[in-house]
């Protein structure tokens, strides 16, 4: 808290806590003046608010029929965008962890087909068949 001197007017910061309730005698540094502080309580103003809520003119029936008829094509907006969220969540993580998978077997390919003989085999297969894929693809939308 910042109290001032009365008398030369200068100001000081005190910690709240070294003045009680009741109030202090203090003394000022420069110029040696004797006061007796005591603590004012603030009274805040209350805040007036405007409600939204009270009509002060009256909108044409024409405005209201387009404000409900917006109201209800962003909710319907709002609902698809929730329901395909999920959808398209799963398959990217679908794909992530496909190509994270296949990432995995190459790596340790040589290893895997110590245990599973021909395994080389099988994924360079795998390999053509997803080029195949790629090719599909890129044919259909040609």
């Amino acid at each position: 808290m910042i109290i001032a001197c009365p008398k030369c007017k200068k100001k000081f910061d005190i910690e709240d806590s070294l003045i009680p309730e009741k109030g202090r005698l203090l003394q000022c540094s420069s110029c040696d003046n004797k006061w007796f502080f005591k603590k004012t309580i603030e009274v805040k103003k209350k805040i007036e608010r405007i409600s939204t809520k009270t009509k002060t003119n009256k909108i044409p029936k024409e405005t209201e029929d387009i404000i409900i008829e917006a109201e209800e094509n962003n909710t319907k907006v709002e609902n698809l965008k929730k329901n395909n969220l999920p959808i398209l969540n799963l398959l990217l993580i679908t794909i992530i962890s496909f190509a994270a998978l296949i990432i995995f077997l190459d790596t340790f390919k040589i290893q895997i087909n110590n245990f599973v003989p021909g395994f080389e085999f099988l994924l360079e297969n795998f390999y053509e068949t997803l080029k195949d894929f790629y090719l599909f693809t890129i044919d259909l939308i040609k």
